[in-house]
């Protein structure tokens, strides 16, 4: 029986091994911290020269395009705002809402690893905001205490991923006088995955060895008593 168990248990340990673990959505303190991890060509959408209300906006180019949808309720309205709010830089894309507006956007890419939006409310005063990155790995939410009102600079936020990011999250937390505003949304360019690497993580390594070794002493003990 103890044979039995202890080729059992290789056998699963090595399976284990074989699991594919999911990386971390990591933020990023600056354009110039996120720039330097963000891989690839990088996209921005600045908004400018477009002027669109609706309750679903693209921007971009194909395959480089997102769509941004009202979070829960609301509207959308892609305008001109740089000589009301000085934390819009030309055009900016505005949400509007009762309570706690804000946003979603969709990459149409399957392959955005990386990206990073300047957010403001139409407030004078700051507002926190929460934010949710949701990736083909899961799901990993933040909150950016004070950002900007509309008398900025804007307050950067930025995430890089190992996954692909499915779609973003932005809302205020606390009252923001119904509008929540969003400029410079950067995101990497499509572009193919890299090849997987033969390197295996360290846990892997060592579930392979114990895997091996419950294996082995399954097999000198059943030699013994062959013997």
């Amino acid at each position: 029986m103890l044979d039995t168990f202890l080729r059992s248990f290789g056998a699963l340990v090595l399976v284990l091994a074989a699991v594919p673990v999911s990386g971390a959505v990591v933020p990023h303190a600056d354009l110039t911290a996120w720039s330097t991890a963000a891989s690839g060509t990088i996209n921005t959408i600045d908004f400018g020269n477009i002027d669109d209300t609706g309750t679903s906006l693209t921007f971009g180019t194909s395959p480089n395009q997102v769509t941004f949808t009202p979070f829960v309720a609301g509207s959308l309205s892609a305008s001109s705002a740089g000589g009301i709010y000085a934390a819009c830089d030309g055009h900016c894309l505005f949400a509007t809402g009762s309570t706690n507006p804000g946003l979603i956007a969709t990459p149409s890419s399957p392959l955005v690893t990386a990206i990073a939006v300047y957010l403001f409310t139409q407030d004078v005063q700051t507002h926190d905001i929460g934010i949710t990155v949701h990736t083909t790995g899961g799901t990993q939410s933040f909150t950016v205490v004070g950002a900007s009102g509309n008398a900025g600079p804007a307050t950067f936020f930025g995430v890089t991923s190992d996954d692909a990011i499915t779609s973003i999250e932005i809302t205020t937390l606390t009252g923001a006088n119904g509008m929540l505003a969003i400029d410079n949304f950067k995101f990497n360019a499509a572009a193919a995955p890299d090849p997987p690497t033969d390197t295996p993580e360290s846990a892997s390594l060592g579930y392979v060895g114990l895997g091996l070794l419950a294996l082995l002493l399954g097999r000198k003990r059943h030699t013994k008593k062959v013997c």
